[in-house]
């Protein structure tokens, strides 16, 4: 049986994270999960609840605080053929992982799934109705599905930004010309809500300009050197 390592950062987020964790406990299929948490300086109850919980899974700490730098010490302790990835304030749906895996079975060229992602906007007290949003097709590490070695072909997320990691990873992949496709169905939910990272950091946006031109000068470096 294929093990699928799933990384979960974690930071500050008791008041979604038992629904993560749920929604890995109900993917339907037979997989063997490896569930690594990347747990943040958290203040409030995160770990406990974790620790809690009866999915069974591995606990690291890590004192940076940023997304790839989680992801990446997840993924240095992941063991499994394929990596997934789950934020602690998101939940996949319950056939995300067979629909994912059926196709990466059926077609060893292929390197990477992705699908569609419905955000929903967390309401303010628990009797409001959850405003759900637009489906989208998401370049997101919770709607991937990628094997490991085509992981380390691309590389880690880059370190040095806090938010623009995932948009640099990924043009990242589209240079290295990864081998995916994209899901039509729903393989998402994710969470809208005051503590979401791009609005926590939003001094930070320039990032995400600092990342794009990275990648049109590697493409102009590129270019230069094939000509």
């Amino acid at each position: 049986m294929s093990r699928i390592s799933v990384i979960m950062p974690l930071y500050n987020a008791a008041k979604f994270v038992n629904e993560a964790l749920d929604s890995i406990k109900a993917q339907q299929g037979n997989f063997d999960f490896e569930v690594i948490l990347v747990h943040g300086p958290s203040v409030d109850e995160t770990k406990a609840l974790t620790l809690a919980h009866d999915l069974p899974c591995i606990h690291v700490d890590e004192s940076r605080l940023a997304d790839g730098i989680a992801r990446n010490t997840g993924v240095r302790a992941a063991t499994g053929e394929y990596l997934a990835f789950l934020d602690g304030d998101d939940y996949w749906m319950p056939d995300k992982t067979v629909k994912q895996m059926a196709v990466l079975q059926a077609d060893l060229t292929l390197e990477a799934v992705f699908g569609h992602v419905r955000e929903f906007h967390e309401p303010q007290t628990p009797e409001q109705p959850r405003q759900m949003g637009d489906v989208l097709p998401a370049y997101v590490p919770g709607s991937l599905l990628i094997r490991r070695t085509s992981f380390l072909r691309i590389g880690y997320f880059d370190e040095q930004y806090k938010i623009g990691s995932v948009t640099g990873w990924f043009l990242h992949a589209q240079e290295k010309k990864l081998s995916y496709i994209t899901l039509p169905d729903v393989v998402l939910y994710r969470r809208i809500h005051a503590d979401n990272l791009g609005r926590r950091e939003k001094a930070r946006q320039h990032e995400y300009v600092r990342v794009i031109k990275a990648a049109l000068d590697r493409r102009r470096l590129n270019g230069k050197g094939n000509s």
